[in-house]
């Protein structure tokens, strides 16, 4: 594991990337060591989350399985946003260390 979100081997890495940049995002709003909830947790990873999966679907739609372009430029158009707010917050782990 490199604990670098761009470069990451698999799901499951960047899933956990995003995981401890969730607690370091707490740690730094709340000194105090009170660690995030469930809700921060959900909120936080949803769309870490979306990402993993509407790159599943990508997958299979440039493998054939479902050739609809108007459904591909949909997932992809829903991708940058994710993207976008997924950039916004792992900024915050790096201004964190």
């Amino acid at each position: 594991m490199n604990g670098n979100y761009i470069y990451a081997d698999s799901e499951e890495e960047r899933v956990a990337i995003a995981i401890v940049a969730c607690n370091e995002d707490e740690r730094i709003r709340n000194p105090r060591g009170v660690l995030p909830g469930y809700d921060t947790y959900r909120e936080w990873i949803r769309p870490f989350i979306r990402r993993e999966i509407i790159h599943a679907l990508l997958q299979k739609i440039h493998k054939g399985t479902k050739g609809d372009v108007k459904y591909e430029a949909e997932l992809a158009a829903e991708l940058i946003v994710i993207n976008k707010a997924i950039g916004e917050k792992l900024h915050v782990m790096k201004e964190g260390v």
